[in-house]
């Protein structure tokens, strides 16, 4: 079964309480919808006539595979995977390490209270204030211990024109 869309749009260009006027004025059944027929992607929001398709992707899994086909970049990465974005980058050097020196304090004070405890005894009573991932849980019931390092405090690019600091710590990145 196939949906049919019906849509009507007032004019950008009236004010709110002209749009608002119209409501209370107009009856449903009065209203002049017209059917709309979404385009081969399926796509019936804001359909525009472009030529995506016909322009050389920027990249290809295929390409990648060397499968064959046509890509501006034959090699491409996830990047740097911290799966803690939010703690580890960040605009200047100094708000970073501020940001750090309170994640790493947070989570060597869990260290202290469950290391050597089961994984699932150390998840039910760690600090969620912090952003925790497997690697870091592991490290924390081994009883690993984390320290600040301002050298690993480097230049990067994020998402990806946007130049920032990132933390750059094997040991909070997912390799």
């Amino acid at each position: 079964m196939t949906a049919t869309i019906h849509c009507f749009t007032l004019q950008d260009e009236q004010r709110r309480e002209e749009k608002l006027d119209w409501f209370r004025a107009t009856k449903l059944r009065d209203i002049d919808f017209q059917r709309i027929r979404p385009d081969s992607r399926n796509n019936w929001i804001n359909l525009v006539d472009n030529d995506f398709e016909s322009l050389l992707p920027l990249m290809d899994k295929e390409v990648k595979a060397g499968n064959g086909g046509e890509a501006l970049f034959q090699l491409f990465s996830l990047g740097v995977v911290t799966n803690r974005d939010e703690w580890v980058y960040d605009e200047t050097k100094n708000s970073l390490s501020n940001k750090m020196n309170y994640w790493i304090d947070a989570y060597n004070s869990d260290v202290s209270k469950h290391s050597g405890k089961k994984r699932d005894a150390a998840k039910s009573g760690i600090d969620y204030s912090i952003k925790w991932t497997r690697a870091v849980i592991t490290d924390l019931v081994k009883g690993k211990k984390y320290s600040l390092d301002r050298t690993l405090i480097v230049n990067a690019l994020y998402r990806p024109f946007n130049r920032k600091k990132l933390y750059y710590s094997r040991e909070l990145s997912e390799l």
